[in-house]
């Protein structure tokens, strides 16, 4: 929670890692006045911890008696004093560190009142020789106690990249294999997760436009309204989780157990409900209720998230599908601007604030927006920072992506020889770019910038060299061919234009 405000600051803060008898790691904050932390592979402070006791608040708030206090601590053999924070204009921080200092201790602790650390304020400009640090109050404590400090370091690089990139490259290509069994040779388990006719919506030219513009009213409004909306939005997620379970699941509960697809009751409204609708929507509860209660703090909150993230990005790669490479285009780039600008140029307009990173980090309510692919990473201790990718960055690559599975089983393609596997690897290409740029500029980037690119790039000069470009960028224009067709129809149009005056994409 302090992380933005010690931001702001600027220089002179440090942030620490606490650690009392070998107990749990505590974020500490350390005054600008205070010594400098050391890197905890260096020789770091280490002391006993002294709590005094039988201090009332008024007690507290003065400064006579502190210098006393510390003496009695120090004189134990006790030389890290700890104090409760007191509000009050009587008796500064600093003032009592100096006391500590003057009565030969080597730090003072300082437990917040709340987990939410705010930094410390001295008009004083004088440095101190001693350790003058803040922990939470939710840092374990006890008198006597053996206690350490270390400087707080976590490298922009880390392997949770690289399980991020594995795990986006990964469900794009499986979202490409949902959006196409309708396509593909059937098996029972396949019938069932083919969608029908009425729940497939192609995307168009207007839609690319209206979809940008709404996304943009939405984002502009979670901005300004996060502390709001955003607990409508983890509702919305909850729901969703469950919707996107009974849609996903339960064609394959129903052909490993065909016992499971016989109707068991007829419920007025809902119409037939069978044993694999209620297995279904029953894991999709359980992940629901696991993400609301494990979302903050638990460290293992990501995972509910991830799972539940992952299921939606298969039913939108299911029900939003892309026929023309003219339209895929348009999408990628009106996006490709779009990211860019609330990433990098909102700051210009919203007092220094990018609009992108505001929301994705939850605006200071203490929640983060749920769309996101989520893994914490692996070398940071306190686990406070986690590598986030947008499912944004996952579905709108991905459509194009399945666009060009689509058209390669349409046309009777080989995988070596189709589209699909170069849009994939420009894919993985355009995330591996965007992490080297946020390693080398320090900073949160957009995906978008690198993965529009990745994707399109291969995909035009593929086509350009094979003269399919004309036809993959509007296939029904050029020769009446249907992406969004079934396996059948396919094979029809691909017959049709054997005989035809054109030869045939074999």
């Amino acid at each position: 929670r302090v992380l933005p405000a010690l931001a702001a600051a600027g220089s002179g803060y440090q942030l620490g890692v606490f650690q009392a008898a070998e107990g749990p790691k505590s974020l500490a904050l350390a005054a600008d006045y205070s010594v400098p932390l050391t890197p905890r592979d260096e020789t770091h402070p280490t002391g006993t911890l002294c709590m005094p006791s039988n201090l009332t608040y008024d007690q507290l708030g003065l400064c006579d008696g502190i210098e006393d206090v510390a003496q009695g601590c120090v004189n134990a053999g006790n030389r890290w004093v700890v104090f409760p924070e007191v509000a009050t204009a009587n008796c500064t921080t600093f003032e009592k560190a100096s006391a500590v200092q003057k009565a030969g201790g080597d730090a003072m602790i300082v437990i917040s009142n709340s987990t939410q650390m705010s930094l410390f304020t001295n008009n004083d400009t004088s440095a101190l020789s001693i350790l003058v640090f803040r922990v939470p109050v939710t840092a374990k404590l006890d008198a006597g106690q053996s206690a350490a400090v270390w400087e707080y370091y976590v490298s922009m690089w880390d392997w949770s990249e690289a399980v991020i990139w594995l795990i986006a490259v990964s469900l794009v290509a499986a979202g490409a294999y949902f959006a196409t069994t309708d396509i593909q040779p059937q098996s029972s388990m396949l019938a069932q997760l083919a969608p029908q006719a009425e729940e497939v919506l192609e995307i168009d030219n207007t839609f690319a436009f209206s979809f940008v513009v709404m996304g943009s009213v939405v984002l502009v409004m979670l901005f300004f309204f996060m502390k709001y909306l955003i607990y409508c939005i983890i509702g919305v997620f909850c729901l969703g989780a469950i919707n996107v379970s009974h849609t996903l699941l339960r064609p394959f509960i129903a052909s490993f157990c065909p016992w499971s697809a016989r109707t068991i009751a007829d419920v007025p409204q809902v119409g037939t409900v069978a044993s694999a609708d209620i297995l279904s929507t029953s894991v999709g509860v359980v992940l629901a209720v696991a993400f609301l209660i494990t979302r903050n703090g638990s460290p293992y909150g990501w995972v509910f998230q991830d799972l539940i993230a992952a299921g939606f990005l298969m039913l939108l790669q299911r029900t939003f599908r892309l026929n023309k490479l003219k339209v895929a285009t348009l999408l990628l780039c009106l996006f490709f601007c779009f990211d860019i600008f609330f990433v990098f140029l909102t700051p210009y307009f919203f007092h220094g604030k990018s609009v992108m990173v505001t929301v994705a980090t939850g605006g200071g309510t203490g929640e983060t927006i749920p769309m996101l692919i989520r893994l914490p990473a692996f070398n940071d201790e306190l686990r406070l920072h986690d590598r986030m990718l947008g499912l944004g960055d996952i579905a709108l690559p991905g459509l194009c992506v399945s666009f060009l599975k689509r058209y390669d089983l349409v046309t009777h393609k080989h995988w070596r020889h189709g589209y699909f596997i170069w849009g994939l690897f420009g894919y993985g290409v355009g995330l591996a770019a965007c992490f080297v740029l946020l390693y080398l500029m320090q900073t949160g980037q957009p995906a978008l910038m690198t993965l529009v690119p990745g994707v399109l790039t291969p995909t035009f000069i593929l086509a350009i060299r094979r003269k399919e470009l004309a036809r993959m960028w509007d296939p029904e224009a050029y020769d009446g061919l249907n992406p969004m067709g079934s396996q059948s129809q396919a094979g029809v149009e691909l017959n049709s234009q054997v005989c035809g005056d054109r030869d045939p994409i074999l």
